[in-house]
C-alpha cells in the first residue's frame, strides 16, 4: 500500500490524475479523512509494487501539489 496526505479538496483530483496516468488496475484506492481535519490520507493498493510505479506516483502527487498552490 502506497498512502499520500492531501489536502480534502484537492484529494478526488489527485485520484483522477492517478486513473489517467496509469493503464494498471489498482485493487483499491481509499480516501479517508481523520474527523474534521482538511487533510486526507489517499490510500493506493496495487499488485505493482516497482520503484517506477512509486516514482510515477510521487510525481503525480507532486505535480497536482504544485498545480494547486
Amino acid at each position: 500500500m502506497i498512502s499520500f496526505m492531501t489536502n480534502k479538496k484537492d484529494a478526488a483530483l489527485f485520484v483522477n490524475a492517478i486513473l489517467r496516468c496509469f493503464e494498471i488496475d489498482f485493487q483499491s484506492i481509499t480516501i479517508t479523512t481523520p474527523g474534521t481535519s482538511v487533510d486526507c490520507c489517499v490510500s493506493i493498493v496495487t499488485d505493482i509494487s516497482s520503484e517506477d510505479t512509486v516514482k510515477m506516483l510521487g510525481q503525480i502527487y507532486l505535480d497536482e501539489l504544485t498545480n494547486t498552490l
